[in-house]
């Protein structure tokens, strides 16, 4: 939607906002520039491939860093959001982790760590 008043720029709606209703435009001094949908890092449902490394503003849109690979057997956990999220060792017999939050992870799950898995699985 465009954002005009009286033939003077507004602001597009962002400040304290969740990502999901955050907007910015892209050419902050033409008022009949549109207010754009801010990118949400990882997609809607922020699946974990990226996190937000600089905030969307009212003048530019969100920067998104991809979730760094994890070595050694490693899992990335919490990689969303704006949360980069920490490596852990998954428990040995555990081959996939099928789903992921953001969270902030305490240090001491950084050291190898069993994960337990709660439903039925085939």
């Amino acid at each position: 939607s465009i954002t005009e008043i009286s033939g003077e720029c507004a602001k597009c709606p962002n400040a304290g906002l969740p990502s999901a209703a955050r907007t910015f435009k892209d050419d902050p001094i033409n008022s009949t520039a549109p207010c754009n949908p801010c990118t949400i890092c990882g997609g809607v449902n922020q699946d974990g491939s990226q996190y937000e490394l600089e905030r969307c503003t009212e003048e530019k849109d969100t920067v998104c860093q991809n979730c760094e690979l994890c070595g050694g057997g490693g899992v990335r956990i919490g990689c969303s959001g704006i949360n980069p999220g920490r490596c852990v060792t998954i428990a040995e017999g555990v081959e996939k982790v099928l789903a992921t939050q953001a969270i902030s992870v305490p240090a001491i799950l950084t050291e190898p760590a069993a994960v337990a898995l709660g439903g039925d699985y085939p």
